[in-house]
């Protein structure tokens, strides 16, 4: 099985001094095989954009790295995650265009918020990605995903049945464990199983492997 290393970055991040975090780890890392930057998050039920998205954008283009961009959802009600997609649909095309070549790595609901914990959350996502996939966002790279810890999947919060029902793709968090648990106890999943985030390298980087690339 063919895997890349990735890292996803935002306005979180240092940038240890450089322009971006996406120079710095260029310069002192060496092993980028792409990046998934942080579009943006719906902050006081408000789709706002990342502080950092266009520099990110900007580096990951000037290093030639195919990249991919999540969303963190904010799952209140049952009209915000319409919003959320209309939000990202129209910053794909405002800043990334029709044909951006290297947006290869997806689009990513990322579910990590109290709000997304809840049982309205199965039918949440799947509008979410639904309404961008009815849309056909600027995706050249046909990815929609969903970003959370192992703990969400494992209490079924999003079940996984839905996700292999509709051919979504995983993108699991699981830091301190020597192999994806969630892909060894659902193997009937690997087709959707497409990255694991393994460390925070001491919280102040995430990385993942992405696999079948």
């Amino acid at each position: 099985m063919a895997t890349a290393n990735i890292y996803d970055v935002s306005d979180c991040n240092s940038t240890h001094g450089y322009e971006t975090t996406i120079d710095w780890i260029e310069d002192t890392r060496d092993n980028a095989d792409g990046y998934i930057i942080k579009l943006g998050e719906t902050l006081s039920g408000v789709p706002t954009l990342d502080d950092n998205f266009v520099e990110n954008v900007n580096a990951a283009v000037k290093y030639n790295k195919p990249f991919g961009i999540y969303y963190v959802n904010h799952f209140i009600d049952d009209s915000i995650p319409e919003k959320e997609a209309q939000f990202v649909n129209d910053k794909i095309y405002e800043y990334l265009g029709e044909d951006n070549k290297l947006f290869t790595l997806g689009i990513w609901a990322d579910l990590e918020v109290e709000s997304t914990k809840n049982v309205e959350a199965d039918t949440r996502v799947q509008t979410f990605l639904d309404t961008l996939i009815d849309w056909q966002s600027g995706n050249p790279g046909g990815l929609y995903g969903i970003y959370a810890g192992y703990s969400y999947f494992d209490s079924g919060y999003v079940s996984l049945e839905t996700i292999k029902e509709k051919g979504y793709l995983i993108w699991v968090a699981q830091y301190g464990y020597p192999v994806n648990s969630l892909l060894e106890e659902n193997p009937d999943l690997e087709e959707n199983i497409k990255m694991w985030q393994f460390t925070t390298n001491d919280n102040t980087l995430d990385q993942s492997t992405m696999y079948n690339v």
